[in-house]
């Protein structure tokens, strides 16, 4: 089945940059950052900060504070 990954509304091209798994996350891209580290900066939780951990478990996206 035929399914749009991008739809060209507001948040659509984070939705195709997930869906991806090409997302500029600290687990992907830790090796050019100054800090070296794959762990969430927004959250406490030690957690790498991957598109899942994000999307489904990351407690200060989830409130929208970014």
């Amino acid at each position: 089945m035929y399914e749009r990954w991008y739809d060209g509304s507001l948040g659509g091209g984070d939705l195709f940059r997930a869906r991806g798994q090409c997302m500029d996350v600290n687990a992907r891209n830790y090796r050019w950052s100054k800090s070296r580290s794959k762990v969430c900066q927004m959250c406490d939780m030690g957690e790498d900060e991957t598109v899942k951990h994000i999307m489904m478990e990351c407690e200060k996206y989830e409130t929208g504070m970014r």
